[in-house]
């Protein structure tokens, strides 16, 4: 039995995906400090990229993201 092309593209995607996690989660360490980039960034990163991998659809999870800033500055 034969994969769909879209696993394969996915299992060969990992690389990219780390990256994109790295990335993430680097960013926020000037604002947010070490501990807080390292447990609950890092928890939304895994999300986020779970998010992307699943749909491919880099806008919503650009939304998401807004959709999280949102809620943590109202509740700040």
């Amino acid at each position: 039995m034969r994969s769909p092309a879209g696993s394969r593209s996915r299992t060969r995607s990992w690389p990219a995906a780390l990256v994109s996690y790295v990335v993430f989660v680097g960013s926020h360490v000037p604002g947010s400090g070490w501990a807080t980039a390292l447990t609950m960034v890092a928890v939304g990163a895994v999300l986020f990229v779970g998010l992307y991998w699943l749909r491919r659809n880099l806008p919503l999870c650009v939304g998401a993201h807004a959709v999280t800033n949102l809620l943590i500055l109202a509740n700040a």
